[in-house]
């Protein structure tokens, strides 16, 4: 059974080698989406991967990670793959590779992904659903400088509209009227791929509505799939060990305090590292288990 990791990374050199080094393993297949904001390209990057070669300027909320994403996902599947992980490049397993692999062959066919509706998005305690909400109903506008002039009239663009419709609630988008969110991050299976992908390439009028919004990485994968989701096979369950604070839009770093509960907590990775010394400890663990 081969496994492909789906790695977005977008900093942080010397990390994403070792995330990639500490992946190698037989039945896994790595492909890197590098954002082309990164001080570095796929060049500088030592280690065994297969880089995306379409790759995108990507900002935190931007539309552009959904399309690295689906870019992952087209590559992979093509490639043949049965499994298909995605993480970050500030990620890292808190199992070992065969404890991973083992994990996917126990529960083959089975796809782990959080996802949850509209009305669990409005009771769910980590969550400002005003917020929330505006997340559709305004332009959103991408958090780095326009490289083109074609980016910088767009970028202008959004920007009026955006402040007419602060000023002016009339000028609103409609909250889409059945939508379903969740973690971004997930592990499927190639059954439930081939249906995202296919839904996907189905669905342009919604691509074109939510690529008008903030995060919707975390709203477009979880509605298409929602349409043919197989629940039998379906665990709601990112299998990721992430620290959140309420109505927070990112999750904490962790530290070394977090370490030994991260290890576990059985999930198979974990979210995020910004502290190599921390990744080194928790490397040399794995290969001793």
């Amino acid at each position: 059974m081969k496994i492909a990791i789906l790695i977005l990374a977008h900093k942080e050199l010397s990390q994403i080698e070792y995330l990639i080094k500490q992946l190698q393993y037989p039945a896994f297949n790595i492909y890197l989406h590098l954002d082309k904001n990164a001080n570095f390209t796929y060049k500088d990057i030592q280690g065994s991967f297969t880089k995306i070669e379409k790759n995108y300027s990507c900002s935190w909320g931007g539309y552009n990670v959904v399309k690295a994403t689906f870019s992952l996902l087209k590559k992979s599947f093509k490639d043949g793959n049965e499994y298909f992980i995605l993480i970050s490049g500030q990620d890292f397993p808190v199992q070992s590779n065969e404890k991973i692999h083992d994990f996917f062959t126990k529960n083959r066919g089975k796809s782990f992904i959080n996802i949850i509706s509209k009305e669990a998005v409005q009771v769910e305690p980590l969550v400002d659903y005003n917020n929330f909400l505006q997340r559709f109903s305004l332009v959103h506008i991408p958090k780095r400088a326009p490289i083109n002039f074609f980016e910088k009239a767009i970028f202008s663009l959004k920007s009026r509209i955006r402040n007419a419709q602060k000023k002016y609630t009339n000028l609103r988008f409609p909250i889409p009227s059945n939508f379903y969110a969740g973690e971004n991050w997930f592990n499927l299976h190639r059954d439930e791929v081939a249906n995202l992908l296919v839904e996907y390439k189905k669905s342009i009028i919604l691509r074109l509505r939510l690529s008008l919004g903030l995060s919707m990485e975390e709203v477009l994968p979880h509605t298409l799939l929602n349409r043919n989701l197989l629940t039998e096979k379906w665990i709601n369950d990112s299998l990721r060990f992430t620290i959140w604070k309420p109505n927070t839009s990112h999750p904490e770093y962790l530290s070394f305090e977090n370490l030994k509960e991260a290890i576990s907590s059985n999930e198979l990775f974990a979210r995020k590292f910004d502290d190599m010394n921390l990744i080194y400890q928790l490397s040399a663990y794995l290969k001793q288990s």
